[in-house]
């Protein structure tokens, strides 16, 4: 699926005043999330610092800070989180589909732990800097050899007693399927048999004319711009997580990569 969506704008079968109350809160929600952000950076990155020789300090001021930032955000979007099932603590190591750059705050709801993102991410204005503050592990996928770095850095992570989110499908989909999984990271998992857990993403709107797929998962080639200003026209967004009963165990990446999508598109509500 290449084709993007076509650019949807408010509406037209609004009321000018319905319209301009729309416009109004889509300032008012950029610069609440703007100021949740920094506020939240400066306290993890003031802290940073302590990572190392005081983990013990550091962990919990960077957690407070990162869930305060994720709560924010929530709020203020109007997100909704629906949960099913039970998430996992300490060193888990975590898999699911990838629909929207609000899959980290949503997650991040309900997990401590440390996410592996394309390294794209990291020059965000505001966004990219939040992300970084929250120990995000940055990957470049046009690099063979950031592999290995990566890998060793989930591997720290894992000791310290956090939990690794990955996205095996390596970008964000429109939510109609899941894309195929690039096993590579999969290795960290299978060559240290560690078990790996897994759920499911699923966001609904209330509006009949704003569907996800359109208005809230971001996909395909489309400036983030454009789409997060059609974003914040929502009133209220569903975010549905079902965390997977069992995690699945494997000693070969590609099987363990098989294993993990079946399960997961056992669970997978199609989007529209």
């Amino acid at each position: 699926m290449t084709d993007r969506p076509r650019n949807e704008g408010i509406g037209t079968n609004r009321s000018l005043a319905g319209r301009l109350w729309v416009g109004l809160r889509g300032i008012w929600r950029t610069a609440i999330v703007a100021l949740l952000s920094l506020f939240s950076a400066s306290v993890t990155f003031g802290f940073k610092p302590l990572r190392r020789p005081a983990p013990d300090l550091y962990y919990p001021v960077r957690n407070w800070a990162y869930r305060a930032w994720t709560t924010g955000l929530c709020w203020a979007w109007n997100i909704h989180l629906e949960i099913d099932g039970d998430p996992p603590t300490g060193d888990y190591f975590l898999v699911t589909n990838h629909l929207s750059y609000i899959d980290i705050p949503v997650l991040a709801r309900k997990l401590h732990g440390t996410f592996i993102a394309k390294s794209e991410l990291s020059g965000w204005p505001v966004a990219g800097q939040i992300i970084r503050s929250g120990d995000t592990i940055f990957i470049d996928r046009g690099r063979k050899r950031d592999l290995l770095r990566v890998m060793e850095e989930v591997d720290r992570t894992l000791g310290d007693g956090l939990g690794v989110i990955l996205f095996p499908e390596g970008t964000s989909s429109s939510g109609e399927s899941m894309l195929p999984f690039k096993p590579s990271l999969l290795q960290i998992a299978a060559g240290s048999h560690r078990p790996v857990h897994w759920a499911t993403l699923e966001y609904r709107t209330e509006d009949a004319e704003r569907l996800p797929s359109r208005f809230v998962n971001w996909w395909g080639d489309e400036g983030f711009v454009p789409h997060y200003l059609r974003f914040v026209t929502l009133d209220r967004i569903t975010a549905v997580i079902r965390f997977g009963p069992d995690p699945v165990h494997g000693r070969d990446r590609k099987e363990l990569s098989a294993a993990l999508r079946e399960r997961m598109m056992d669970a997978f509500r199609p989007m529209k």
